[in-house]
């Protein structure tokens, strides 16, 4: 067990899924997830892969997470998997569950320059 005592008042947070072609209602939710200081901006960050793709939450607020950066739109991705970020935040591995797929390498840079919201294509596809 994870947590003992006042299961009740146990959760901190929640991380909202946001809706997509692929979920929709309750039919929404994330796979794996991540939870990094980053310290460039101060933000603490959320990487969760789960139903539509990717997507990154500032939860500095954990009252009120900010949606930063969604990787939605991806060939081949209805859920995404495993999803981690570099040691600066500037680039994402992000991982699916079907047979042969690719880890698929993402910068965010223009995301996180605020040139774009959504990022929908890789810089590279590893695949062994």
């Amino acid at each position: 067990m994870i947590v003992e005592g006042d299961l009740e008042n146990a959760q901190v947070g929640m991380v909202p899924v946001p809706e997509s072609p692929f979920g929709r209602g309750g039919g929404r939710g994330y796979h794996d997830f991540y939870v990094a200081y980053h310290p460039d901006t101060g933000e603490d960050r959320f990487y969760g892969g789960g139903t539509g793709g990717y997507y990154i939450y500032d939860v500095s607020s954990l009252d009120d997470p900010q949606l930063r950066i969604t990787l939605t739109g991806i060939s081949g991705i209805q859920s995404g998997h495993t999803f981690t970020p570099s040691a600066d935040g500037r680039y994402v591995i992000a991982e699916s569950e079907y047979q042969y797929a690719p880890l698929r390498i993402f910068d965010l840079q223009p995301a996180l320059e605020g040139e774009v919201t959504n990022i929908r294509s890789p810089i590279s596809a590893v695949h062994s």
